[in-house]
C-alpha cells in the first residue's frame, strides 16, 4: 500500500503482499492490517474511528484528495484496492463503504464481547470480500 496511513503500518499483513499484487490479494492484506492494526493499536483505533467527527473534518467521498486526514487515506486506499477489483461491477464507492462497516463492525464488536466466538479475521476478511466484492466481480470463495 502506497500511503502514509497508520493502518499501512501494521506490518505483519502487508508485509509479504508485493505492490504489484494482484488487487484482491492487496485487498485481503489491507483487512488483515486494518484488523491487526486496530488490535496493536486500540487507542489510536479509537480516535482515529471511533470519535465523532468535528465540524470541518474531511469526509470520505468519491474523488476525496489525500492527506487531509488519516480516515480519508484509509478510506481512499479502500477504495482504490475495491475500484481495482471492480473495474466494471456497481459502484466501487458503495462497495468499499460496506467493506470498511464491516471491518470496523468485526473491530469494534471484537474489541467490546471478546468473549464471544467470533470467526478468525483472517475467515471474517474472505467472507466480506466473496460477499461485497467477490460476487460483484464473479469471483469464487476462496478457500
Amino acid at each position: 500500500m502506497n500511503t502514509t496511513c497508520e493502518v499501512a503500518k501494521a506490518p505483519s499483513a502487508t508485509a509479504t503482499v508485493p505492490p504489484d499484487a494482484p488487487a484482491l490479494e492487496r485487498l485481503r492484506a489491507f483487512g488483515l492490517a486494518y484488523v491487526e492494526f486496530a488490535a496493536q493499536r486500540p487507542g489510536i483505533y479509537r480516535v482515529l474511528f471511533m470519535t465523532k467527527l468535528r465540524e470541518g473534518v474531511p469526509m470520505p467521498a468519491p474523488g476525496a484528495p489525500p492527506g487531509a486526514d488519516e480516515g480519508v487515506d484509509t478510506f481512499n486506499d479502500l477504495l482504490a484496492l475495491v475500484s481495482a477489483c471492480l473495474p466494471n461491477g456497481p459502484d466501487p464507492f458503495i462497495q468499499s463503504a460496506y467493506m470498511w462497516a464491516g471491518l470496523h463492525g468485526f473491530v469494534a464488536l471484537s474489541q467490546t464481547i471478546p468473549a464471544f466466538p467470533w470467526p478468525s479475521a483472517h475467515d471474517y476478511i474472505e467472507r466480506m470480500i466473496e460477499v461485497h466484492v467477490g460476487s460483484c466481480a464473479g469471483l469464487s470463495r476462496a478457500a
